[in-house]
């Protein structure tokens, strides 16, 4: 039971901490955005992302929601 419980508190934090980013996804999706794999890219300072990061590396992102051409 600890552990469920352990899981779910991680799961409540970070949507939390995520709200923003979670509510543009979920409009973006909607609208008919796709996510596409774009590798290893500095972050854009106007978009919304969950940044991954690397001691001694700048964040980066690997996936980035677009509209389909």
């Amino acid at each position: 039971m600890g552990i469920v419980f352990v899981i779910a508190l991680i799961g409540a934090l970070f949507c939390a901490d995520n709200q923003d980013f979670l509510k543009t996804v979920k409009k973006e999706r909607a609208a008919g955005h796709e996510w596409h794999y774009i590798g290893p890219t500095d972050l854009d300072p106007t978009a919304k992302s969950i940044p991954l990061q690397v001691e001694g590396h700048d964040p980066y992102v690997l996936w980035k929601l677009k509209k389909p051409e």
